[in-house]
């Protein structure tokens, strides 16, 4: 409302389900830009009905990424196919992204002893409406392979705090990054002893395939031997899924006609360096 009285030159964050609105207001210009922002489905893999490789692959290919961008982020995201974003200098843009496929899921669930199902839980912090939506949207999802998801909402503290704890079954988050190195976010993800592999607690032979290559490749000079590196550490945990990389959400950027030379980069930093205003 701001923007469109000319109070405020600069709005961020904007909601992707105000975007078409804004574009068609005169005066204003929308701008989405690259970010390292990456939606995602972390699953606890110390938990007896997550521990099968099988079944985690289930829950993804059952996850269809598409209609969540369009339902969810009003298609101005892009369905992923790793933890990394397309910003990441290191991407693995060779690896596919997992497309819907609910007969091969329901194999995989018959495959790991689950033909009949299974029940899990997904605590939603209150008052978040869109990993709401998104929990809403995988419950009918994951349905169609047996998997009854039981959606809580609880205080965020409270459910950001049993998913460190690996007190959870399934936990919908994000990550963006504030450094350009992937060494951080590889960490993360891959090196058991830094963080239980972001709380997904993912510790077998594919997680140590994958914190191998992460720590070779966090300690080249070359390179090109750090994109492979890292190129197979991304196919292992793109495997091994104990996590289903969702979206990528750009950031949205609203400025008057007025403002130009005003950016954002993909690590969230303003960059005002160019900016000029029109009279």
């Amino acid at each position: 409302m701001q923007l469109e009285s000319g109070q405020i030159d600069i709005a961020t964050q904007i909601p992707y389900s105000r975007i078409d609105e804004l574009k068609a207001v005169g005066g204003l210009n929308v701008s989405l830009f690259d970010s390292t922002d990456v939606k995602f489905v972390i699953l606890n893999c110390q938990s007896e009905k997550l521990s099968d490789k099988r079944v985690r692959q289930a829950l993804e290919l059952a996850t269809d990424k598409d209609a969540i961008n369009k339902a969810v982020y009003f298609g101005y995201g892009d369905p992923a196919n790793t933890f990394l974003s397309p910003s990441a200098p290191h991407y693995a843009a060779d690896l596919p992204t997992t497309s819907l496929d609910v007969e091969t899921a329901k194999g995989l669930m018959a495959e790991a002893g689950y033909a009949d199902g299974m029940d899990l839980t997904v605590e939603v912090g209150s008052g978040d409406s869109a990993f709401l939506q998104v929990a809403t949207m995988l419950q009918t999802e994951w349905a169609e392979i047996g998997v009854t998801l039981d959606i809580q909402q609880i205080d965020l503290a409270t459910a950001r705090q049993n998913w460190k704890d690996g007190n959870y079954d399934v936990f919908i988050s994000y990550m963006t990054s504030d450094m350009t190195d992937t060494s951080e976010l590889a960490g993360l993800w891959c090196i058991k002893d830094q963080a239980n592999c972001w709380r997904s607690y993912w510790n077998d032979e594919d997680q140590a395939k994958a914190e191998e290559y992460c720590k070779k490749a966090n300690s080249e000079m070359d390179e090109a031997a750090r994109l492979a590196d890292y190129g197979e550490m991304q196919k292992i945990v793109a495997d091994a899924v104990p996590v289903i990389p969702l979206i990528y959400a750009p950031y949205t950027f609203v400025a008057t006609d007025k403002i130009t030379g005003a950016a954002q980069t993909p690590l969230g930093i303003y960059n005002f360096k160019n900016l000029d205003k029109a009279e």
